[in-house]
C-alpha cells in the first residue's frame, strides 16, 4: 500500500523506524514511555499482534525519510452504531506531529486506512475520541465520522478482603469461570497477549475464524485420503471441520478449551445426528498441551489453526502432546498461517519453523508441506497458509 503526495506519502510501518514512531505514539498515549512504545511496536510489527484479527500500522513519511504522523487500523466484530453482519475498520490510534498539521496528512492517512479496510470486506469505519478531546472530535466529523454515542467510563478501588474486619466470614473462591476464565489451565501466549481467554472469542458474535463450513484445504485434502479414522480435531472451535469429517464416514472426537464452542459443536453434531444416525462425532473440553489425558490414540489428528497461535516457547511442548495421541505410523495433517504473500494473518508461521518444530527428533516425518489459504471472515480470498502433512514415527 502507497499512496504518493507531493510533499509526503503513506506506506506500512518497518521495524526499523520503530524509535521514531514510537515517539509519536508516546505523544498520543502518554502514560507509557516510548520505550515500552518501542518493545510493543517491536513485537508487533514482526507478527505477534495482540488480537486474533488483522491490525496494520500506517506512516507519514515526509521527504526526508522523516516519520510525520501515523494511524492504527484493525479490525472489529462489532462497534458501536455499525452493522454487526460485518467486520468494522476501527481506528485504534490516530496522530499527526504538531509541526505538520493543517497539510493533509491526517486525511491521507484515513484514506489508506479506510482503503486497507475496504480490502478486507469492511462496510463501515468506527473511532472514538475522549469526550474533552475536541480538536480530535472536530477532525473525525470534518471526515464524515457522525456520533453515535457519548458515554462516561467510571472506576472505583475497592480494598481486599484482608483490609476488612471479619474476614474469616469471607467466602472461599467458587472456582467458576468468573474467578478464573482459563479453568485452572496456564494460558496461552496469546491469551496472555490478548488479555482474555479463547472462550471469549465465541461469545459476541462468530469467532473471526469461523467461517460456518470446513476450510476448503481440509476438505481437499480430505478428498485425497489425507483423514483415516479414528480421528482428532485439535481445536475443533464449532465443529465444522470435524462435522466434514465425520460425515465422510470417520469417527472423530473434537476438542477445545472454548467450552462456548464447544456448546455450538454438540448441537450442530446433535442436528446432523439427527438427519443421520451413523455419523459418530463427540466434542470434549481438552487442554492442547496435555492431550494424553484424553487417554487414547488416533490415527490421524487434524490441527486447523492452533498451531500458529503458539510461540516459539509453547510449540516443543505441544508437537510433544499432539506426538502423545497420534499412532505410529499415523496422520497430522496441518493448517496454519503463512509468512509468504501479502495479506498474512496474525501470527504467520515460516516454513521454516514449521520444519523445526515437527523434526524426527520430535518424532515426526515431513510427508510434504505446500502453499494454501485459510479463509477468515476478514480475509476476502483467503489468507496465505501451509498445509502440511506430517508422518508420526
Amino acid at each position: 500500500m502507497l499512496v504518493l503526495m507531493p510533499e509526503f506519502f503513506i506506506r506500512p510501518a518497518r521495524v526499523e523506524g520503530v524509535a521514531r514512531l514510537a515517539q509519536l505514539r508516546a505523544a498520543l498515549w502518554p502514560d507509557a514511555s516510548a520505550e515500552e512504545h518501542a518493545r510493543e511496536l517491536a513485537a508487533q510489527l514482526e507478527g505477534h499482534h495482540p488480537s486474533a484479527l488483522p491490525l496494520i500500522h500506517l506512516v507519514a513519511e515526509a521527504p526526508d525519510h522523516a516519520l510525520i504522523g501515523f494511524v492504527e487500523v484493525g479490525l472489529r466484530s462489532h462497534a458501536d452504531g455499525c452493522d454487526p453482519a460485518h467486520p468494522v475498520g476501527y481506528i485504534e490510534g490516530w496522530y499527526v506531529d504538531a509541526r505538520c498539521r493543517g497539510l493533509g496528512v491526517g486525511r491521507q492517512l484515513l484514506v489508506a486506512a479506510e482503503a486497507w479496510a475496504r480490502a478486507h470486506s469492511c462496510t463501515e469505519m468506527a473511532s472514538d475520541a475522549l469526550i474533552d478531546n475536541l480538536p480530535s472530535q472536530r477532525a473525525h466529523e470534518a471526515l464524515g465520522y457522525q456520533v453515535v454515542d457519548r458515554c462516561v467510563h467510571y472506576r472505583k478501588p475497592i480494598k481486599s478482603a484482608g483490609d476488612f474486619e471479619g474476614t474469616r466470614n469471607v467466602p472461599e473462591p467458587s472456582n467458576t469461570f468468573a474467578d478464573d476464565p482459563f479453568g485452572g489451565r496456564h494460558p496461552t501466549s496469546h491469551e496472555r497477549m490478548s488479555g482474555q481467554p479463547w472462550d471469549a472469542s465465541y461469545q459476541d458474535g462468530p469467532a473471526p475464524w469461523d467461517i460456518g463450513q470446513p476450510q476448503p484445504a481440509i476438505v481437499r485434502a480430505a478428498s485425497t485420503g489425507a483423514f483415516s479414522g479414528p480421528v482428532l480435531d485439535a481445536g475443533c472451535g464449532t465443529g465444522e471441520n470435524s462435522l466434514h469429517l465425520a460425515a465422510l464416514g470417520l469417527p472423530v472426537l473434537g476438542v477445545d478449551v472454548a467450552e462456548t464452542a464447544l456448546a455450538m459443536a454438540r448441537e450442530k453434531a446433535a442436528g446432523k445426528q439427527a438427519q443421520n444416525p451413523a455419523i459418530h462425532v463427540d466434542f470434549a473440553a481438552a487442554d492442547a498441551f496435555h492431550l494424553n489425558r484424553l487417554g487414547r490414540t488416533f490415527q490421524s489428528v487434524l490441527d486447523c489453526g492452533l498451531f500458529h497461535t503458539f510461540n516459539a516457547e509453547e510449540r516443543p511442548g505441544y508437537v510433544a502432546s499432539l506426538a502423545s495421541v497420534t499412532e505410529p505410523g499415523g496422520t497430522l495433517v496441518v493448517l496454519c498461517f503463512s509468512d509468504e504473500g501479502p495479506g498474512t494473518g496474525p501470527h504467520p508461521v515460516r516454513e521454516a519453523d514449521l520444519r523445526a518444530a515437527f523434526s524426527p527428533a520430535a518424532g515426526w516425518s515431513i510427508a510434504s508441506i505446500e502453499r494454501d489459504r485459510i479463509h477468515t471472515r476478514f480475509h476476502q480470498d483467503g489468507a496465505p497458509a501451509w498445509l502440511a502433512t506430517l508422518d508420526r514415527l
